[in-house]
Parts: C-alpha cells; structure tokens; sequence
C-alpha cells in the first residue's frame, strides 16, 4: 500500500463518518490544516493518527490502511496448529519416557559392574592370600 491509497482511506472513511476535515481533525487533536495535510498534503501519517482515526471510526487500524478488513485465519489451519502441537507433544512425552527408561537401564547396568567389581576384588585378595601361604 502506498501513501496515496492511505490518504484515499482517509477521505473515504471521513465520508463514511460524515464529517468535515475540521470535525474529523478535532475527534483526533489536530487543527483542520493539520488534519488537511494527512488527507492531501505531504505529511506522513505517524502511528499515534492512525490509531486515533481507527478508534474514531470504530475500525481496526489494519482496516483503515489496508482500506478493508482482512480475513482471520481459516479454522482449519489453527485446528491444523492445534494438532500439530498435540503431536510435538505427543512425541515429546515419549521421548522422556523413552530416556528415563534407559537411564534405568544403565543404572542397573552400573550397578552390576559394580557388583562384578567387587567380586573380582575379592577373588583376587582371595588369590593373593592363597598365593602366601
């Protein structure tokens, strides 16, 4: 969109509200020139105008510059985000039980090195007392 259509926007949309440059600059806080100069002259239009014009029409600012309401997304792309999300989920909840299940696994699997370990520890002070006598 370019400033031109804006500018348009504006004329129409004070058309709509039937009111005059001076009225629809004074809903706004600006003087008629003001108000004139965002109509037709060279002022851009900054932030806090095209909020104050949204409100004052009652129209979204997407609206007053686009000069018509887009459309929302379709249901059937949030119901697609939705059960996208369910599966991210989904896998995320059998990932952890995945790896705490191996994490269990090797707990065990640590433990019994340890007790193999120790029974070789002892076999061999058990070798070495044999050894001596």
């Amino acid at each position: 969109m370019d400033e031109k259509d804006l500018k348009q926007n504006l004329k129409t949309l004070r058309g709509r509200l039937g009111l005059t440059q001076e009225e629809m600059g004074e809903k706004i806080g600006l003087n008629r020139n003001a108000y004139r100069a965002l109509e037709a002259g060279p002022t851009h239009i900054i932030s806090p105008h095209v909020y104050s014009l949204a409100k004052l029409a009652g129209i979204s600012v997407e609206s007053l510059l686009l000069g018509f309401e887009p459309s929302p997304l379709p249901d059937a792309i949030l119901m697609e985000n939705d059960h996208l999300r369910d599966q991210i989920k989904a896998q995320r909840d059998d990932y952890e039980m995945k790896l705490a299940q191996k994490n269990e696994a090797l707990a065990s699997k640590d433990e019994l090195i340890r007790s193999k370990d120790r029974t070789i520890k002892v076999q061999e002070e058990m070798i070495a007392m044999l050894r001596q006598k």
